[in-house]
């Protein structure tokens, strides 16, 4: 079974009980995932790692990082977006 970027057995972390198949179908959405990710310029990646990874409310990320509540807000939005359109692009 092939090593996802994460270095876990691909699918295995995220779906213990899914068969073979969706074991590797599931790691191939994952690695889309982040190769969208690290297409995302540097500040887009670090405010979405702060939301999603530590868990951060937008505040909190605005005041780490000494942006505006304004650019937290629209660079998760567009950061989300691009994912979701780079993940689109490789299903179809």
């Amino acid at each position: 079974m092939p090593v996802n970027r994460l270095g876990t057995l691909s699918g295995s972390r995220w779906l213990p009980f899914a068969g073979p198949e969706r074991q590797v179908a599931a790691a191939a959405e994952l690695n889309e995932v982040l190769d969208a990710v690290d297409e995302l310029d540097e500040l887009s990646r670090s405010i979405l790692v702060l939301r999603i990874g530590e868990d951060l409310s937008y505040q909190e990320i605005a005041d780490t990082l000494g942006i505006t509540l304004g650019q937290v807000k629209i660079r998760l939005l567009r950061a989300r977006r691009a994912i979701a359109a780079a993940v689109g692009r490789g299903s179809s």
